[in-house]
C-alpha cells in the first residue's frame, strides 16, 4: 500500500492550480468521480471523453489530423495503474461495452474528494444528495451490527463479530462471500461522503475483523473476471 500512501500524501499536501498539473491517473479519477463513479459503473469511453475535454493532448489520437478526437486507448494504462497499483478503482477495460466499466473505491473517493476543488463546482454526480446521505445514514444506524459496535466501542480489539452478523448487515446470505464483498466495498465507497467519521471507522474495523472475507485484492480480481465474462 506504499504507492497509495504516497499518492494520498501528495494530493493532501499539494495545492494544484489546474487539472493540467495532474498525472493521467489523477485526471481520470477526477473524470470518473465527476461522472458519478461512486454510485454507477462508468464506461471507459465516457471517462476518456471527459478527460479529453480537460487535457486534449494527453487523451487524443497521435496523428495531427485525428488529434481533435479522444482515444480511449490512451486511458487504458492509466486506468489499469489506478486499479492495480493504487487501488483507486474497480472494474475492467474492454472494447466490448458489456465487459467494460469502472467505479471508484473508498480510496478513490478519498482522492477524488481531495481534488474535487479543481472542478470549480459544488455539484457533481458523485456527490451524494442530502436524501441519499440521510437514507444511507439511516440504513446503517438501524442495523444490529452497527448498534453493537456503538455500544461496545470501549472493547476495541476485543469486540467480536461473526459472519452471520456481517451478512445480515449487508442483506446477504452468509455463504455468498463474493456478494458480501461486492456490497460491502460499494457501501464503503459511499460511506466516505458521510459527515459521520464514526461510520468510516466502523467500516475500517469490519475490514480488520473479516480479513479473509473482506479481502480487497480478491474483490478486485472478482470484478475483473465479472467484466471479462459478462
Amino acid at each position: 500500500m506504499k504507492d497509495l500512501d504516497n499518492l494520498l500524501a501528495k494530493v493532501t499536501d499539494t495545492k494544484f492550480k489546474d487539472k493540467s498539473e495532474l498525472t493521467k491517473e489523477l485526471i481520470l479519477i477526477l473524470a470518473l468521480g465527476d461522472l458519478g463513479g461512486v454510485k454507477n459503473q462508468i464506461y471507459t469511453e465516457e471517462i476518456t471523453a471527459k478527460a479529453f475535454g480537460w487535457s486534449p493532448k494527453e487523451f487524443s489520437w497521435s496523428l495531427d489530423k485525428f488529434s481533435k478526437f479522444p482515444d480511449k486507448e490512451s486511458a487504458r494504462r492509466p486506468l489499469l495503474n489506478a486499479r492495480d497499483k493504487y487501488k483507486l478503482i474497480s472494474g475492467s477495460y474492454a472494447r466490448d461495452l458489456s465487459s467494460d466499466g469502472w467505479r471508484l473505491t473508498a480510496n478513490g473517493v478519498k482522492v477524488f474528494n481531495k481534488l474535487s476543488y479543481l472542478l470549480k463546482t459544488k455539484s457533481h454526480k458523485s456527490k451524494l444528495s442530502k436524501s441519499e446521505i440521510a437514507l444511507l445514514n439511516k440504513q446503517i444506524k438501524n442495523k444490529p451490527l452497527f448498534k453493537k459496535y456503538q455500544k461496545n466501542q470501549h472493547l476495541n480489539g476485543e469486540l467480536k463479530f461473526d459472519i452471520f452478523e456481517l451478512a445480515e448487515f449487508l442483506d446477504c446470505s452468509p455463504d455468498k462471500y463474493e456478494q458480501i464483498r461486492r456490497k460491502f466495498f460499494k457501501q464503503n465507497a459511499q460511506v466516505q461522503f458521510l459527515p459521520n467519521q464514526e461510520m468510516v471507522s466502523f467500516y475500517e474495523l469490519l475490514i480488520e475483523k473479516f480479513k479473509s472475507v473482506l479481502n480487497y485484492e480478491l474483490f478486485l480480481n472478482e470484478q475483473k473476471v465479472k467484466f471479462r465474462t459478462r
